[in-house]
């Protein structure tokens, strides 16, 4: 095996732990692979403006594939080095008629996340942890209304997400009615990124052409390339990828994808498969 060049991390549920933060040992390997010449980008669901840029730099991370995909950016300025979006018709006719369900919904534009403030009521009804209300909260730009604020700015919609509420039966609220509507545009691809949600982008972007394109433009050869991640969004990463290393908190469509499984993110998973991958060590 060629020796590893670039390592592509999925965030939440790979390098970040159950309690959202970054192990230390996770860290310091990082930074001695960085030092060694190791290029590491993070891959994730997330926009560019949701990172924890200071501390990604810190420990050597310079490239972001964010939006699963959709857009790849230069720690830590924000720079853009590669974008592939969705038609901006199709998106707004999308939104247009998730407005007549009750959802949540927002879009990521150009590295930042943009949602109408007729869904922020939705927003503590979803199903997920208290620390991502909060995140969500504090991250979102809130505009009235969201397809005529994309139609007259002309900007580019990396990525867009729907969550919805959890019913007593155990159900969730018109996510079947927002899987029919997906399903009516082959122009977007969609998948669960966590908590049961929806995230769409133009079809054919994924985390693994993110990670191709990063490869290329930094010269280095797919056969020198290594990802980790855990869920749905991360499969096509992995098959990229030359090592592929799923979690060990990974579901098992991602263990049956990687090539090898490590240990949790709870576990320090991630360090335990770069000193296995980039320093030899069993």
């Amino acid at each position: 095996m060629r020796q590893v060049k670039l390592i592509a991390l999925d965030m939440d549920g790979t390098l970040f732990n159950s309690q959202g933060e970054i192990s230390e040992k996770d860290k310091d390997t990082l930074k001695r692979a960085t030092e060694a010449g190791v290029a590491v980008a993070v891959a994730t669901g997330r926009a560019y403006s949701e990172l924890p840029i200071e501390m990604l730099y810190e420990i050597g991370v310079r490239y972001a594939i964010t939006g699963n995909g959709s857009g790849v950016y230069k720690l830590p300025n924000m720079e853009c080095v590669f974008s592939d979006c969705l038609d901006h018709e199709v998106v707004c006719t999308i939104i247009e008629e998730l407005k007549k369900l009750d959802v949540y919904y927002d879009v990521y534009i150009e590295g930042l996340v943009y949602c109408p403030r007729s869904v922020c009521h939705n927003i503590r009804k979803m199903d997920m942890p208290e620390s991502l209300y909060e995140h969500i909260e504090k991250t979102r730009i809130v505009v009235d209304d969201l397809p005529e604020y994309i139609k007259g700015t002309g900007k580019q919609v990396e990525k867009a997400t729907i969550n919805f509420a959890l019913l007593e039966d155990g159900t969730y609220l018109d996510r079947d009615r927002t899987t029919e509507i997906l399903e009516r545009y082959p122009q977007v691809q969609y998948l669960c990124g966590g908590f049961h949600n929806w995230e769409f982008t133009r079809a054919g972007v994924t985390k693994g052409t993110g990670l191709r394109f990063l490869a290329e433009r930094i010269g280095v050869d797919m056969d020198q390339t290594m990802a980790c991640g855990d869920s749905e969004n991360d499969l096509f990463m992995l098959k990229e990828a030359y090592v592929a290393v799923a979690m060990e908190n990974a579901t098992e469509q991602i263990k049956q994808t990687a090539n090898y499984v490590t240990l949790s993110n709870d576990e320090s998973g991630v360090a335990y498969a770069v000193e296995r991958f980039v320093f030899g060590k069993n």
